[in-house]
């Protein structure tokens, strides 16, 4: 059945032959998507990088929450070099190859370039178009290192695996959320509650009694003068309900 191709398996899988039948097993470095059927659905971790998030393209790449590390999306596109099947299975002696020779080139120059022992590589996996390499360079949340300064740096180190080599690096997101613990403390802003009509009302009501402090102090006054002037005061005050006279000899 492997042999004819009568069989289910995937086109990133290793078809066995059994007595009678054939088994599937996806290649290492790939997801089965259907347990059931083992090799039948393998996923090419390389379709994530279509993704633009980085901490979603790093959950679909390894089914984890997002690390505590600054990821860049990066491409190198090999132009010198030919791209085979054999680039496709993490587990062939072409991948590992390539794979260690761009580690070799990458870790150790961009470590003191940048003087930053953290820095790392995870590679994803290689695609057709002379040899596309798609990998992640993690760096600490804290770093302040840029896209264009990593391009720089990544473009200088690669020319020893391929000086016709191009290099695209995409910037970053910090791709960790951490919960606050007990001993951090989390600032927020205090969004201030609406009372002006509060304020409005306490303004009228000050302007209210203000006028009826003034209104009683001048008939105190008037009444004085008139006690002074005449020996007695006369107030006659009406409205709708009542009139009242005070005199005082």
């Amino acid at each position: 059945e492997c042999q004819t191709g009568n069989n289910m398996c995937s086109d990133l899988a290793v078809c066995t032959n059994t007595p009678g039948s054939f088994s599937c097993l996806c290649l290492q470095g790939t997801n089965d998507i259907n347990s059931t059927n083992p090799g039948t659905n393998c996923s090419d971790p390389n379709t994530c990088f279509t993704i633009e998030d980085t901490c979603a393209l790093f959950q679909c790449l390894t089914n984890n929450g997002c690390p505590p590390k600054k990821i860049f999306k990066t491409t190198i596109t090999l132009l010198s070099k030919l791209f085979s099947n054999e680039l496709k299975n993490p587990a062939s002696d072409d991948y590992k190859s390539l794979t260690a020779e761009i580690r070799t080139a990458l870790v150790p120059v961009a470590r003191n370039r940048l003087n930053d022992s953290t820095f790392n590589i995870t590679i994803v996996g290689f695609q057709n178009g002379s040899v596309l390499v798609n990998l992640l360079i993690l760096l600490n949340n804290t770093s302040n290192v840029t896209a264009n300064t990593l391009k720089s740096v990544i473009a200088d180190a690669i020319r020893t695996v391929d000086n016709q080599s191009s290099v695209n690096v995409a910037g970053a997101m910090p791709v960790t959320t951490l919960a606050p613990t007990t001993s951090q403390t989390v600032l927020t802003e205090q969004t201030p509650s609406d009372n002006s009509g509060f304020k409005v009302a306490t303004i009228v009501l000050g302007v209210l009694l203000g006028v009826a402090l003034l209104t009683i102090l001048a008939l105190v006054l008037t009444m004085v003068c008139m006690m002074k002037r005449f020996g007695r005061y006369f107030i006659s005050g009406s409205d709708m309900l009542q009139r009242f006279n005070y005199t005082n000899i």
